[in-house]
């Protein structure tokens, strides 16, 4: 790589590239959804560090991210994410691991993202926890209740076409 381009590339502190690295090789043991009664392709976004389970603040929460850890967890893509998902899935316990997660298209695992505020070293509480649908081929749509951003509950289908109007993207 020229020296030009290094220079371009964002610098990342260590610590941030050490937890996205352990998350990433623990792969699917290091990624979970947690707290839905509907299965495992539906919840709030949680990540392992050395053993301790937090969460993923929604702050800079993207369709990109959703797909790295929908991947990560081995379903086809996210249906939708969302945002301060607290009211439907709960608070998590624990750290706020990673905020402002930057993944890109081609991202797989979490490792490769990047990200500015690890370590819970952000301004983010459990109550901006992120959440996710993964697509599950093999789950059939259910109805399930979700709070929006608004505080309107609405129910909704969670299957293929759903969230277009409920979700952060």
């Amino acid at each position: 790589m020229s020296a030009q381009k290094a220079a371009r590339l964002p610098l990342l502190p260590v610590a941030a590239l050490t937890l996205l690295a352990v998350i990433s090789a623990q792969q699917n043991q290091g990624v979970r959804l947690a707290d839905n009664p509907y299965g495992n392709h539906i919840g709030r976004v949680e990540v392992n560090y050395y053993g301790r389970w937090g969460t993923i603040c929604e702050n800079g929460w993207s369709s990109y991210d959703a797909d790295v850890i929908c991947g990560m967890l081995n379903y086809t893509g996210y249906i939708c994410a969302v945002n301060y998902a607290t009211s439907t899935f709960g608070e998590g316990t624990g750290s706020v691991w990673l905020s402002n997660l930057a993944c890109r298209y081609y991202d797989t695992t979490l490792d490769r993202c990047r990200n500015s505020n690890p370590y819970n070293i952000n301004p983010c509480t459990h109550s901006r926890d992120a959440a996710l649908i993964c697509q599950d081929p093999t789950v059939m749509p259910v109805p399930y209740e979700i709070t929006v951003l608004n505080e309107t509950t609405r129910s909704i289908t969670v299957g293929w076409q759903v969230c277009i109007n409920l979700c952060l993207i």
